[in-house]
């Protein structure tokens, strides 16, 4: 990276030399690849090389679910800004892009595990919650499960902020109960 045209490549260059190998900086770099958009196998290819320098081992899945987790915890706050949206929503585009590849550094489902307690919080504000969602239907594949329980919480969180009737996974099970209700 450091001789690459491209200004955030070498940026990221000068942040490696900096870490020296230390550990939470390089998860930190990692972090950072990640909000970025770059891809799993990149940020595979920086632990594994600051492995040999610092001995010290972690996965992409460790890095993806850490970075995740900390920008939800960022989104649950009310004065979130859309700019930790748009990093959340470039690591669920970065993870599925490894997924629809045949990766198997990271799994759908452990994305899924994260996001699910942030987008079925009913007191949190609806608009991060259904842009995840929106995010998650574009990206994944989902089995019929997931796409039933997505659906449920979208609807939910559509719901929820205009309705007082609670709704539960049965009324949003098929076409004819969404009419329904």
């Amino acid at each position: 990276w450091a001789n690459s045209e491209n200004e955030n490549e070498r940026n990221y260059a000068v942040k490696y030399d900096r870490a020296l190998g230390d550990h939470a900086k390089v998860l930190a770099l990692a972090q950072t690849l990640l909000m970025d958009g770059n891809s799993v196998e990149t940020i595979k290819s920086l632990i594994d090389l600051a492995e040999t320098v610092s001995g010290r081992k972690t996965t992409a899945r460790h890095v993806m679910a850490t970075t995740v987790e900390k920008l939800l915890d960022d989104l649950k706050k009310p004065d979130f800004d859309k700019e930790t949206m748009r990093k959340l929503i470039c690591c669920i585009e970065s993870v599925a892009k490894h997924i629809k590849a045949d990766g198997q550094l990271v799994k759908g489902d452990a994305l899924l595990s994260i996001l699910r307690p942030f987008c079925g919080n009913l007191d949190l504000p609806i608009e991060p919650r259904t842009a995840v969602l929106q995010t998650l239907e574009q990206n994944l594949d989902l089995g019929e499960s997931e796409a039933s329980l997505l659906t449920f919480y979208k609807s939910e969180a559509t719901v929820s902020s205009a309705w007082t009737r609670k709704i539960s996974p049965a009324d949003v099970e098929g076409s004819d109960a969404q009419f329904r209700l």
